[in-house]
């Protein structure tokens, strides 16, 4: 009977062990710790508001060359962003 209920721990214990090694519940993890970090995630926020705002900057001045208010919007778009980052 002890042998058994030691067999079956060890059991239990190894599939816990093979079921924390599969690279989708690491990469799982890693993805929960980084979302669970503050810093991280505002880190990611700021980033991706700069890559949104140069992109639409870069539409503005790619559409509207010849406008010079609209050329001008658009550079100072790009030093605003550029002091934000």
């Amino acid at each position: 009977m002890r042998q058994a209920d030691e067999a079956k721990l060890i059991k239990d214990e190894f599939h816990a062990a093979y079921e924390r090694l599969k690279p989708a519940t690491i990469v799982k993890n890693i993805f929960r710790e980084t979302v669970a970090s503050p810093e991280i995630r505002d880190n990611i926020i700021d980033k991706t508001t700069y890559v949104v705002l140069i992109f639409l900057t870069n539409i503005i001045l790619r559409k509207t060359t010849n406008g010079f208010v609209k050329r001008t919007v658009g550079t100072a778009l790009v030093l605003v962003s550029e002091l934000l980052s």
